[in-house]
């Protein structure tokens, strides 16, 4: 089943039709009162499946820790973040994809990050937390299937996420991206040098101007192309 098809629940929304006859709206009339307390019950009631939903899955989570059945625990994840959930369930669904990744399912994996991050799009306050957490599983599903030029670039991008501060400077954290990147690096023939070279420029360039995703992937494709033999 394809990710895409999966809705997010939405609260439903009612339109009010046009009338010829104009009614005054009374604001403590019975219907109004009515209504009230209808929205009152249905929230209880949203309010109790989602704190059961919460629950299961993070007993879920705690039982596979305990015995190991990881394919137990996607099923029960699936169940329940499959069919959308009307609170944030970011976290959890990142969880979902790291049971997805840790099993080897990297496919599975990288459509359900894809899904993630249309899904949760209507978060825009939360994207650059959510986008570091997405890339960097992104980065790792790469690496683990050998495609290191590609994770390599994927590692930019979710650091993309970490360097801007709320003061407008940039704070990019050149020796962890060091050390993250130089296992990938090294198997696509760029020595420490290089990548220690290519480290400094990123830095240049995140200074000169706020970069968007397109902009650190024509970096990266050109400043790769140009002054490395990577392949």
């Amino acid at each position: 089943m394809s990710f895409l098809f999966f809705n997010k629940h939405k609260k439903s929304t009612t339109s009010e039709s046009s009338s010829n006859k104009t009614v005054k709206s009374n604001p403590i009339s019975r219907n109004n009162t009515y209504n009230i307390e209808e929205l009152k019950r249905r929230n209880e009631i949203e309010d109790k499946r989602s704190n059961e939903e919460n629950i299961i899955l993070c007993n879920a989570y705690h039982n596979y820790q305990d015995d190991g059945d990881i394919n137990k625990c996607i099923k029960i994840y699936e169940d329940i973040l499959l069919r959308g959930t009307s609170w944030n369930s970011f976290n959890y669904c990142m969880m979902l994809a790291n049971l997805y990744f840790k099993s080897k399912q990297y496919d599975k994996a990288w459509g359900f990050l894809n899904w993630t991050q249309l899904h949760f799009s209507y978060l825009p306050s939360h994207t650059d937390y959510m986008m570091v957490k997405i890339r960097y599983l992104q980065f790792k599903i790469l690496k683990s299937e050998k495609r290191y030029l590609d994770a390599l670039e994927m590692l930019l991008l979710s650091y993309l996420y970490t360097v801007y501060g709320a003061d407008g400077k940039v704070y990019f954290n050149k020796s962890k991206f060091f050390k993250e990147s130089k296992t990938t690096a090294r198997q696509i023939r760029i020595s420490e040098e290089e990548l220690l070279n290519f480290i400094n420029e990123f830095e240049l360039q995140l200074k000169r101007k706020p970069m968007t995703e397109d902009d650190v992937r024509s970096f990266f494709t050109k400043y790769i192309s140009e002054h490395t033999n990577a392949h």
